[in-house]
Protein backbone atom coordinates (compact mmCIF):
# COMPACT_ATOMS: atom_id res chain seq x y z
CA UNK A 1 0.00 0.00 0.00
CA UNK A 2 1.11 3.54 -0.78
CA UNK A 3 0.01 7.00 0.33
CA UNK A 4 0.61 10.39 -1.22
CA UNK A 5 2.10 13.16 0.89
CA UNK A 6 3.43 16.64 0.08
CA UNK A 7 6.78 14.92 -0.53
CA UNK A 8 5.34 12.42 -3.05
CA UNK A 9 4.36 8.77 -2.82
CA UNK A 10 5.63 6.56 -0.01
CA UNK A 11 5.02 2.97 0.89
CA UNK A 12 2.89 2.39 3.99
CA UNK A 13 3.99 -0.14 6.60
CA UNK A 14 0.77 -2.13 6.53
CA UNK A 15 -0.36 -5.68 7.13
CA UNK A 16 0.09 -8.09 4.23
CA UNK A 17 -2.68 -8.37 1.64
CA UNK A 18 -6.32 -7.65 2.23
CA UNK A 19 -8.49 -4.61 1.80
CA UNK A 20 -8.08 -1.03 3.04
CA UNK A 21 -10.88 1.41 3.71
CA UNK A 22 -10.35 5.03 4.78
CA UNK A 23 -13.01 6.96 6.67
CA UNK A 24 -13.67 10.64 5.92
CA UNK A 25 -11.99 11.38 9.27
CA UNK A 26 -8.80 9.72 8.00
CA UNK A 27 -8.96 6.54 10.08
CA UNK A 28 -7.67 3.61 8.00
CA UNK A 29 -9.04 0.10 8.48
CA UNK A 30 -7.43 -3.04 7.09
CA UNK A 31 -9.21 -6.36 6.68
CA UNK A 32 -7.53 -9.58 5.65
CA UNK A 33 -10.06 -12.33 4.99
CA UNK A 34 -7.61 -15.18 5.53
CA UNK A 35 -7.03 -14.18 9.16
CA UNK A 36 -10.38 -12.34 9.67
CA UNK A 37 -8.43 -9.67 11.58
CA UNK A 38 -9.41 -6.02 11.43
CA UNK A 39 -6.64 -3.56 12.11
CA UNK A 40 -6.85 0.21 12.44
CA UNK A 41 -4.38 3.04 11.93
CA UNK A 42 -4.96 6.45 13.48
CA UNK A 43 -1.72 7.94 12.11
CA UNK A 44 -2.02 7.64 8.31
CA UNK A 45 -0.81 4.05 8.23
CA UNK A 46 2.42 4.50 10.20
CA UNK A 47 1.30 2.11 12.96
CA UNK A 48 -1.49 -0.47 13.20
CA UNK A 49 -3.52 -1.92 16.06
CA UNK A 50 -5.75 -4.98 16.13
CA UNK A 51 -9.32 -3.84 16.89
CA UNK A 52 -11.31 -6.99 16.22
CA UNK A 53 -12.07 -9.90 13.99
CA UNK A 54 -14.90 -10.58 11.60
CA UNK A 55 -16.85 -13.75 12.42
CA UNK A 56 -16.35 -15.39 9.00
CA UNK A 57 -16.36 -19.13 9.34
CA UNK A 58 -17.02 -20.05 5.71
CA UNK A 59 -13.85 -20.29 3.60
CA UNK A 60 -15.66 -19.67 0.29
CA UNK A 61 -16.89 -16.21 1.34
CA UNK A 62 -15.09 -12.88 1.19
CA UNK A 63 -15.79 -9.46 2.63
CA UNK A 64 -15.69 -5.81 1.57
CA UNK A 65 -14.81 -3.60 4.52
CA UNK A 66 -16.27 -0.07 4.40
CA UNK A 67 -15.35 2.57 6.99
CA UNK A 68 -18.18 5.02 7.60
CA UNK A 69 -17.79 8.71 8.47
CA UNK A 70 -18.96 7.89 12.02
CA UNK A 71 -16.06 7.11 14.36
CA UNK A 72 -15.69 3.35 15.01
CA UNK A 73 -18.65 2.45 12.74
CA UNK A 74 -17.66 0.06 9.99
CA UNK A 75 -19.55 -2.25 7.66
CA UNK A 76 -18.74 -5.55 5.98
CA UNK A 77 -20.45 -6.68 2.80
CA UNK A 78 -20.11 -10.45 2.43
CA UNK A 79 -20.23 -12.29 -0.90
CA UNK A 80 -19.45 -15.79 -2.08
CA UNK A 81 -17.26 -17.14 -4.81
CA UNK A 82 -19.01 -19.09 -7.56
CA UNK A 83 -21.38 -20.82 -6.90
CA UNK A 84 -23.03 -18.10 -4.86
CA UNK A 85 -24.54 -20.04 -2.00
CA UNK A 86 -23.92 -19.66 1.69
CA UNK A 87 -25.35 -18.44 4.96
CA UNK A 88 -22.98 -15.49 5.50
CA UNK A 89 -24.25 -13.33 2.58
CA UNK A 90 -25.34 -9.84 3.48
CA UNK A 91 -24.32 -6.68 5.29
CA UNK A 92 -22.88 -6.57 8.79
CA UNK A 93 -22.39 -3.51 10.99
CA UNK A 94 -20.01 -2.83 13.85
CA UNK A 95 -20.33 0.28 16.02
CA UNK A 96 -17.23 -0.49 18.08
CA UNK A 97 -14.53 -0.60 15.39
CA UNK A 98 -14.91 -4.30 14.62
CA UNK A 99 -15.06 -5.85 18.09
CA UNK A 100 -18.72 -6.96 17.73
CA UNK A 101 -20.98 -7.35 14.69
CA UNK A 102 -24.69 -7.49 13.83
CA UNK A 103 -26.20 -8.55 10.51
CA UNK A 104 -28.42 -5.81 9.06
CA UNK A 105 -29.31 -7.39 5.70
CA UNK A 106 -29.47 -11.05 4.79
CA UNK A 107 -29.54 -13.06 1.59
CA UNK A 108 -27.62 -11.08 -1.04
CA UNK A 109 -24.00 -10.97 -2.19
CA UNK A 110 -22.96 -7.55 -0.89
CA UNK A 111 -20.19 -5.27 -2.09
CA UNK A 112 -18.51 -2.11 -0.90
CA UNK A 113 -20.69 0.59 0.67
CA UNK A 114 -20.54 4.27 -0.30
CA UNK A 115 -21.57 6.85 2.27
CA UNK A 116 -23.18 10.25 2.09
CA UNK A 117 -20.60 12.86 3.18
CA UNK A 118 -23.23 13.75 5.82
CA UNK A 119 -23.76 10.13 6.91
CA UNK A 120 -23.45 11.07 10.59
CA UNK A 121 -26.51 13.34 10.18
CA UNK A 122 -28.57 11.80 7.36
CA UNK A 123 -27.72 8.08 7.80
CA UNK A 124 -27.63 7.58 4.01
CA UNK A 125 -25.47 5.00 2.23
CA UNK A 126 -25.70 2.77 -0.84
CA UNK A 127 -24.43 -0.65 -1.92
CA UNK A 128 -24.78 -2.93 -4.92
CA UNK A 129 -25.85 -6.55 -4.65
CA UNK A 130 -24.98 -9.15 -7.22
CA UNK A 131 -23.08 -12.24 -8.11
CA UNK A 132 -21.38 -13.89 -11.04
CA UNK A 133 -22.86 -12.24 -14.18
CA UNK A 134 -25.85 -11.09 -12.13
CA UNK A 135 -26.87 -7.86 -10.46
CA UNK A 136 -29.81 -7.43 -8.11
CA UNK A 137 -29.32 -3.67 -8.17
CA UNK A 138 -28.73 -0.90 -5.67
CA UNK A 139 -29.87 -0.83 -2.05
CA UNK A 140 -30.10 2.23 0.18
CA UNK A 141 -30.16 2.91 3.90
CA UNK A 142 -31.35 6.14 5.55
CA UNK A 143 -31.07 4.91 9.14
CA UNK A 144 -27.30 4.45 9.51
CA UNK A 145 -27.29 0.92 8.08
CA UNK A 146 -29.93 -0.61 10.33
CA UNK A 147 -32.31 -1.36 7.42
CA UNK A 148 -31.85 -1.39 3.62
CA UNK A 149 -34.37 -0.89 0.77
CA UNK A 150 -34.16 -1.68 -2.94
CA UNK A 151 -33.40 1.52 -4.87
CA UNK A 152 -32.86 0.51 -8.52
CA UNK A 153 -35.68 2.20 -10.43
CA UNK A 154 -34.38 2.92 -13.93
CA UNK A 155 -31.33 0.64 -13.70
CA UNK A 156 -30.90 -2.46 -15.84
CA UNK A 157 -30.58 -5.46 -13.49
CA UNK A 158 -30.74 -9.23 -13.80
CA UNK A 159 -28.84 -12.03 -15.53
CA UNK A 160 -25.84 -11.45 -17.82
CA UNK A 161 -25.21 -8.08 -16.24
CA UNK A 162 -22.07 -6.97 -14.53
CA UNK A 163 -22.35 -5.22 -11.20
CA UNK A 164 -22.27 -1.51 -10.58
CA UNK A 165 -19.44 0.59 -9.19
CA UNK A 166 -20.98 3.33 -7.08
CA UNK A 167 -19.76 6.82 -6.31
CA UNK A 168 -21.60 9.46 -4.32
CA UNK A 169 -21.49 13.18 -5.01
CA UNK A 170 -19.47 15.27 -2.52
CA UNK A 171 -22.49 17.63 -2.60
CA UNK A 172 -24.99 14.83 -1.91
CA UNK A 173 -26.84 16.88 0.73
CA UNK A 174 -27.68 19.42 -2.00
CA UNK A 175 -27.88 17.41 -5.23
CA UNK A 176 -28.85 13.90 -3.99
CA UNK A 177 -26.70 12.41 -6.77
CA UNK A 178 -25.25 8.90 -6.83
CA UNK A 179 -23.37 7.58 -9.87
CA UNK A 180 -23.68 3.94 -10.91
CA UNK A 181 -21.07 2.79 -13.46
CA UNK A 182 -21.10 -0.55 -15.24
CA UNK A 183 -18.90 -1.96 -18.01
Amino acid sequence: YYRATNDGWEQMPSPDGGHLSVSLAGVIYHYRGASTEIQRSLDSGKTWELVGTFPLTDTSSFGWLSASPITNTIFMGVSYEFPEIGPMKGIYKSSDGGATWSKTLDGYDANEIVFSPNFAEDGTAFTEFGGYKMTYGIWKTTDWGETWVHSSDGLDTGMSRTGFLLSISPQFALDHTVFAIRD
